[in-house]
């Protein structure tokens, strides 16, 4: 396993999800609130990636909280 520090302005969600497709053989986790899901969407669709991250939601409502 390599450890890195690393900045990313914008979502963190997002920033992991670039970190992981930069990656090979890692699949991402997000535990994120319902809603926060569309961000594979802009490797699929605004930045024209072939295929989707490797990445899994798990969501939860506000009321979870």
């Amino acid at each position: 396993m390599q450890l890195t520090l690393w900045t990313y302005e914008g979502p963190p969600h997002v920033g992991a999800m670039r970190i992981a497709t930069a990656m090979q053989d890692v699949h991402y986790v997000l535990h994120a609130p319902q809603g926060d899901t569309y961000a594979d969407l802009l490797f699929t669709m605004i930045e024209r990636n072939q295929k989707r991250p490797p990445v899994t939601y798990t969501t939860f409502q506000a009321r979870d909280l």
